[in-house]
């Protein structure tokens, strides 16, 4: 092999080197681009989920609204856990004992629940109105928001503010039943026992939540 063809041989693999060299290098701007609709994908996707209503698996039952709407359900809960998530400006009113609640992704809604055997989740609601029975209570990322509670042994707030508490007033035909469905006891309330995760002075009460006074207390629920 003579001199020149050595050389060739070089500089193309020379040559070959730089456009390796070129096709692993990503240009930034592609890969911004590239970003940006991965990211356009998922919100689409994000928004799709958000207006499904209704969505039943197995023995869990959950909704999902993200526009104005009023939602009322029966036996279709009874026993099974219930999801309500990502609603905004509803209504809900749920007549049956569940076995379980979570609350999670709502705001200036109202949503009112038969008794619940086991325990209520709520976390990342604000200017909401609930009202529910239930054995325990917990709440997470919540602000600004009332609770019309009967609880059974305690409720428990943590990174929360601007929760305020009054005793569960809403009633409803056949509300006695599923009392007893669900395992509570009717003359049971410990409404005011709130632990707050966030505050450990025991002699100084919570800023975190407050007792809703008797005179702006609901009692009218239609």
């Amino acid at each position: 092999m003579d001199a020149a063809t050595d050389s060739c041989n070089v500089d193309c693999q020379e040559n070959d080197e730089v456009r390796l060299c070129t096709a692993v290098k990503i240009p930034d701007w592609l890969l911004k681009r590239d970003l940006e609709r991965q990211e356009a994908v998922e919100r689409r996707k994000e928004e799709k989920d958000s207006q499904a209503v209704t969505e039943e698996k197995g023995d869990f039952f959950s909704s999902t609204f993200n526009a104005e709407k009023v939602l009322t359900m029966g036996a279709e809960i009874q026993q099974r856990d219930v999801l309500l998530t990502h609603l905004s400006n509803c209504k809900v009113r749920l007549f049956g004992s569940p076995s379980t609640l979570h609350i999670k992704h709502t705001q200036n809604s109202e949503i009112l629940c038969g008794p619940v055997s086991s325990s209520v989740f709520v976390d990342h609601v604000s200017g909401c109105t609930l009202a529910f029975p239930c054995q325990q209570l917990r709440t997470h990322n919540t602000t600004d928001t009332q609770v019309y509670l009967h609880v059974t042994s305690r409720a428990i707030v943590e990174d929360c503010s601007s929760v305020r508490f009054a005793p569960f007033s809403w009633s409803y035909p056949g509300i006695d039943a599923d009392f007893e469905v669900s395992g509570l006891d009717k003359d049971r309330n410990n409404w005011t026992l709130v632990d707050d995760f966030n505050w450990l002075a025991a002699n100084t009460p919570s800023p975190n939540w407050t007792i809703i006074p008797e005179s702006e207390r609901r009692s009218n629920w239609d």
